[in-house]
């Protein structure tokens, strides 16, 4: 593949690379709206325990304990270059593992398609299926989360007011499918096959 075909479909990719971390976000802030109904669920059906214990405090003088000062400064230096290496790194894996599940399940669900329709199993007849199904899961997990953070008023207790979680939920669905607009659009451009497409 020459390398100016691999940049467009690497640029069209990325569009759809971010379309998907925010598809993440929009499932995380729908785990986030219910966490207090998920919290009083589980504590249901946990025992509870009668007497808390009182944590004892541990009192450590930084300023003269200097190797215990140089551990912390180590220890500090580590943990600041672990989150940036996370953060770095979570939108490539997000975005990975959201094509990764999005094509099995449209793999796994096209001759199930093909034979509802009547279709026989061609090349071009698996593409276009496999192409729309693409298009149609995209779509169930961005109109998902919308649904479920909707319901979210229908709950007692709320951890976010409805109408902040619902502006937030349209706002990431809003940014998702902009994405996924563009990649489509840039693959359009670009003529990037829709086999690459993420």
């Amino acid at each position: 593949m020459p390398v100016k075909s691999k940049t467009k479909r690497n640029i069209t990719n990325f569009f759809g690379g971010v379309g998907y971390f925010f598809c993440s976000l929009q499932w995380l802030l729908t785990i986030i709206i219910y966490s207090s109904f998920i919290k009083t669920t589980l504590t249901s059906f946990t025992p509870v325990d009668m007497k808390p214990a009182k944590p004892i405090p541990v009192v450590i003088d930084l300023a003269t304990n200097t190797p215990l000062m140089i551990i912390g400064v180590i220890f500090t230096l580590a943990v600041v270059a672990l989150a940036i290496y996370v953060f770095v790194k979570i939108p490539s894996t997000v975005a990975k593992t959201s094509k990764t599940i999005v094509h099995e399940v449209t793999e796994a669900s096209v001759p199930v398609v093909m034979r509802i329709q009547h279709l026989p199993e061609t090349k071009q007849n698996r593409k276009k299926i496999v192409f729309k199904m693409t298009i149609a899961i995209k779509i169930l997990i961005i109109i998902a989360p919308l649904v479920i953070s909707f319901c979210s008023q229908f709950t007692v207790n709320q951890t976010l007011d409805f109408s902040v979680s619902i502006y937030l939920s349209i706002l990431l669905a809003i940014l998702t499918s902009l994405f996924f607009i563009l990649q489509y659009v840039m693959a359009r451009l670009f003529s990037v096959s829709k086999e690459e497409l993420w």
